[in-house]
């Protein structure tokens, strides 16, 4: 965040777990506003049938029966 800015920016930050933790510098505290948004699986194989993946996607999931959609997409989406 090397960057000057001129008001209040905001970041949303895609999970997949509220266990994540995020620690923003207190340089910033009062300059970004953090927005987390909890996605769930099924959001993620839209992800993947947006992407026209769903077959290699499936394909994945035959050798690798613990594949999690996010971690698909983490690797092979953009």
């Amino acid at each position: 965040m090397r960057k000057e800015f001129e008001g209040k920016i905001t970041v949303y930050r895609i999970l997949d777990s509220r266990r994540e933790k995020f620690n923003l510098s207190k340089a910033y505290e009062d300059k970004v506003d953090v927005k987390n948004v909890i996605t769930a699986p099924e959001i993620e194989k839209l992800i993947i049938c947006n992407e026209g993946k769903i077959k290699e996607y499936e394909r994945e999931l035959r050798k690798n029966h613990k594949l999690k959609p996010s971690t698909y997409c983490k690797t092979y989406c953009r």
